[in-house]
């Protein structure tokens, strides 16, 4: 299989994990009476306050389903978002552009299972951790951020 075959097929999967995780996000989690964003598809962060107030307006059943089927679902995402991210830095010339696709998708990758383990205890009702969690949160999307503006222009280069 070529590489465009293989960017196709894990572009599909994970837009299809995107919208079951959106799924659940706004159908089991986001249908609550005052419901707000979840905390980690806030990009510019969260603070304290913020993260009680989600809890506090989570059901018992939404915190089981944050932790259950969403969690599961986040997860597998982060793997193909990560694989895609690669598999597209591999084919970028020149090769610094490839390097610094890879590093942000790694960067990605951590900072998304770690935002994940931190969210889940918020979800808990465990807020030690609300400011280290908001922080894995910017820094993962900022480095999908930089990993998409790196790809950009690498192939704006390659087309002059």
């Amino acid at each position: 299989m070529t590489r465009a075959g293989v960017i196709k097929r894990l572009a599909l999967v994970t837009a299809v994990l995107f919208l079951a995780l959106s799924y659940v996000a706004f159908d089991d989690l986001g249908s609550r009476p005052g419901a707000s964003l979840l905390l980690d598809l806030r990009p510019l962060g969260y603070d304290r306050p913020q993260a009680e107030r989600f809890v506090a307006l989570l059901s018992y059943e939404a915190k089981q389903a944050y932790r259950g089927v969403y969690l599961i679902l986040d997860t597998v995402f982060i793997g193909f978002l990560t694989a895609l991210v690669l598999t597209i830095a591999g084919g970028l010339r020149p090769r610094r552009f490839w390097q610094v696709v890879a590093a942000f998708g790694l960067l990605y990758a951590a900072a998304d299972i770690a935002e994940n383990s931190l969210v889940a205890r918020i979800v808990q009702g465990d807020l030690s951790r609300v400011e280290l969690a908001s922080l894995m949160t910017r820094v993962k999307f900022a480095s999908l951020l930089l990993a998409a503006a790196a790809m950009i222009t690498s192939w704006r280069q390659e087309q002059t």
